[in-house]
């Protein structure tokens, strides 16, 4: 969790599943449970890419 806050700092606060992977190694099922925990408790939102549609996690705090 710590490894895909401070990549979706890096990032401008939003983040998708490939670069969670990209960034920390886990595998995409773990950075997809990760990060829908974290939506399922409201650190999160769920958006989607404007570039290319893909579903982003939103870290508001980050942002």
């Amino acid at each position: 969790m710590i490894e895909l806050l401070k990549a979706a700092e890096r990032r401008g606060g939003k983040l998708s599943v490939t670069q969670g992977v990209i960034e920390t190694g886990a595998t995409f099922s773990q950075v997809e449970t990760t990060l829908k925990e974290m939506h399922k408790s409201g650190y999160v939102d769920i958006g989607n890419s404007p570039e290319n549609g893909a579903v982003t996690y939103i870290f508001h705090e980050l942002t």
